[in-house]
């Protein structure tokens, strides 16, 4: 029997090159990818993690989350297939694992292709080595970036010696 074959790059946003080319069927859920993806990168697995639908630019959008958190609309991965979402709805996603390490890595279609219901999910490419430790996260504009905790416990209090009286 054949199908189709969607053959994503998963890229491990890192200063060196890391990335896998995993191929897996379209009826392959979300949830099932993260399970690819955790094993292809040696993770810990059972750690909570999002989805985000992406732009071209890697824009962080709406979420595909593992759990459903009662927010109406929420989209979850169990409920999302591979099939159902690239190209037609997307063709990159972002996926944050581990909210405490903040693995985080950019997944995009590189092909679709007819092929037989093999074993899947396949690692067909391994490209760089994981490092031990998520690389740490930067944030600010481009021209000046910097750790969100720089200056967290710098500044000055806003509270008056009156704001601490009972």
């Amino acid at each position: 029997m054949t199908t189709s074959i969607y053959k994503l790059r998963v890229i491990l946003d890192a200063e060196a090159d890391v990335f896998r080319d995993l191929e897996l069927p379209s009826d392959f859920t979300l949830e099932q990818l993260l399970a690819a993806i955790t094993q292809s990168f040696n993770l810990e697995t059972g750690e909570m993690g999002s989805f985000y639908i992406s732009d071209e630019d890697w824009n962080q959008g709406t979420e595909i989350s593992m759990e459903d958190f009662g927010e109406p609309g929420g989209l979850l991965m169990r409920d999302v297939t591979v099939a159902v979402g690239f190209p037609e709805h997307y063709s990159r996603l972002i996926l944050v694992y581990d909210f405490l390490a903040m693995w985080t890595f950019f997944v995009e279609l590189v092909s679709i292709r007819k092929g037989d219901t093999g074993t899947y999910p396949q690692e067909v490419l391994r490209f760089g080595e994981r490092p031990d430790q998520a690389p740490e996260k930067m944030f600010g504009s481009d021209t000046h970036q910097k750790n969100i905790f720089d200056d967290a416990f710098d500044e000055e209090d806003d509270f008056s010696e009156e704001d601490d009286a009972w």
